[in-house]
């Protein structure tokens, strides 16, 4: 799919979203939540098929093309695999979001707290600021050796 089309898939379904959102904040309908975000759940899958292709893509290349990883160090080994997993967990914990905030909406009395609720995104959003200050350290490594 070209760059177009997913930028327009993403609009369309973002916008799908919304207009469910805000027929659902207005009253105008009484659906569950979980319905409400069916445009973000297909969107997260189509997501997660795509980036575990890609994952399976970069570690058959990997293999091949390195033959003998066993000359890296284990820390360069450990860069490698992290930077290979985590597109496809923060995905999953943008929908472990997703299904807390869907529960917690759903059935207010069930005892879920907004601190559970939130936990996903507090651990996603973390997790962004140690992947951004990695990368900008290994950017400052290699323009000053």
């Amino acid at each position: 799919m070209a760059m177009l089309h997913r930028a327009l898939f993403t609009w369309f379904l973002l916008l799908v979203f919304l207009i469910l959102l805000a027929l659902r904040l207005d009253h105008r309908t009484q659906w569950n939540w979980f319905i409400v975000f069916i445009p973000m759940w297909f969107y997260d899958a189509l997501l997660l098929i795509y980036i575990s292709i890609h994952m399976i893509n970069e570690c058959r290349t990997a293999v091949g093309v390195s033959g003998g990883s066993h000359h890296r160090t284990a820390r360069q080994r450990l860069s490698a695999i992290l930077k290979r997993v985590w597109p496809l967990l923060a995905v999953i914990l943008k929908m472990a979001f997703m299904v807390a905030l869907c529960l917690k909406q759903q059935n207010p009395d069930a005892g879920i707290t907004s601190y559970h609720v939130l936990l996903p995104l507090w651990i996603l959003l973390l997790g962004l600021c140690i992947n951004v200050l990695h990368c900008l350290v290994l950017q400052h490594q290699d323009r000053f050796p």
